[in-house]
């Protein structure tokens, strides 16, 4: 019998290795067919932005009617059909179309997976329980990015196979447990109004998402206008995946022993160093040094993250929690990649770096001032 960790699991990783397909190489394709670096900024800014609005919408949903599973198979069947569109695309018109698919039906599964998973978890380890389950979306990330590309040479023919393998994840979805309704007259009433609490985390999470678009879009199209080839770009992308596999379960069982709090503290900066190493590279043959950051940088801040929203805000919103964290990854994220579109431009790409480093030290010092805001307030996980 499989237990629901394991249905987690390989749901997890059948979905992220579609969903890293499109993070990986959706920047390499667009600038393949001749968009300019702006144009694929506006791109990437009209999908995150629709994210901003639809992960709430999902997250809100959910949380009334209690149909996680319901949200995620419309998503993932959304999906399929984005994978044929960006499959096909050709010109800027196709693209936009495309970014908009994508900016509707992501956010069913990157939003509302998280919260499903929680759920269905251990209450007691939630930390160690999502990393060990959120390790196997990595493996399904590295596949999509280092593997696909050993098996075609198009990434047209890597999407094909994309839609084959992923609507086999709503068998695995269907058979979890969707969170049940909390009762009324909980603790959920004080948590409910903690939502007024977390905005300088919020706007710490805005700060450091900026920087995302340059550990995947942006990443991917400085290696390629460095020289570097398909296959190692590719192999740089899957390596983010293979940092996130081998550290998750370790970021988790870490962030359940010295609380959410201090694992944010060393992710905003292993994210904000990150950054500035990547921007003193010249040669792409070494732009896998920045990417030994990306298991405090990334998974360990992924990991706290959650667990500090869902503290504060409680179980009557795990959607709303895991949406917002989304939503708001998504703001920054938007205007992190119009941001490095133009500065990529005017600039060149090691200043955009720079600049973006910046940004995520804003992000630290608002990071700073919520969790003391949040230390007397929060729930013990947070401290």
């Amino acid at each position: 019998m499989i237990t629901a960790l394991w249905k987690m699991r390989w749901a997890s990783m059948l979905q992220l290795g579609a969903l890293g397909l499109l993070g990986t190489f959706e920047t390499v394709r667009m600038k393949d067919v001749g968009l300019s670096e702006s144009q694929i900024g506006l791109i990437l800014g009209l999908e995150n932005g629709l994210m901003i609005f639809t992960a709430l919408a999902w997250g809100k949903w959910a949380d009334h009617t209690r149909r996680f599973r319901s949200g995620i198979i419309v998503g993932t069947l959304g999906l399929v059909v984005t994978l044929a569109w960006f499959a096909h695309a050709d010109d800027w018109a196709d693209f936009v179309i495309y970014g908009i698919m994508r900016g509707l039906f992501v956010t069913s599964i990157m939003g509302l997976m998280p919260a499903l998973a929680l759920a269905n978890l251990d209450p007691a380890k939630p930390g160690a329980g999502f990393g060990g389950y959120r390790r196997f979306g990595s493996l399904g990330f590295l596949f999509a990015a280092a593997g696909l590309p050993l098996l075609f040479d198009q990434i047209s023919s890597m999407a094909f196979a994309a839609m084959v393998y992923l609507p086999v994840s709503i068998w695995f979805v269907q058979r979890l447990a969707d969170p049940a309704a909390p009762r009324a007259g909980g603790g959920d009433e004080v948590a409910a109004t903690s939502f007024r609490r977390v905005g300088f985390f919020l706007a710490a999470h805005f700060f450091v998402s900026m920087a995302e678009p340059g550990v995947h879009g942006f990443f991917a199209a400085y290696a390629r206008d460095m020289g570097a080839s398909l296959e190692w770009v590719g192999m740089l992308s899957g390596m983010t995946g293979l940092m996130a596999l081998l550290t998750l379960s370790w970021m988790g069982r870490l962030a359940d022993r010295i609380g959410a709090a201090r694992m944010l503290v060393i992710g905003f900066v292993a994210q904000g160093l990150r950054m500035l190493l990547t921007s003193f590279i010249s040669d792409p043959q070494w732009l896998w040094l920045p990417h030994l950051l990306h298991g405090f940088g990334w998974a360990g801040r992924e990991v706290g993250t959650l667990l500090f929203l869902t503290a504060i805000m409680g179980q009557r919103r795990l959607g709303m929690a895991s949406s917002v964290m989304m939503s708001v990854r998504m703001a920054g994220t938007t205007a992190g990649a119009l941001l490095m579109g133009k500065l990529a431009e005017s600039a060149g790409y090691p200043v955009m770096f720079q600049c973006i480093a910046g940004f995520v030290l804003l992000g630290f010092l608002m990071l700073g001032v919520a969790l003391k805001r949040a230390k007397n307030a929060a729930a013990p996980s947070v401290s």
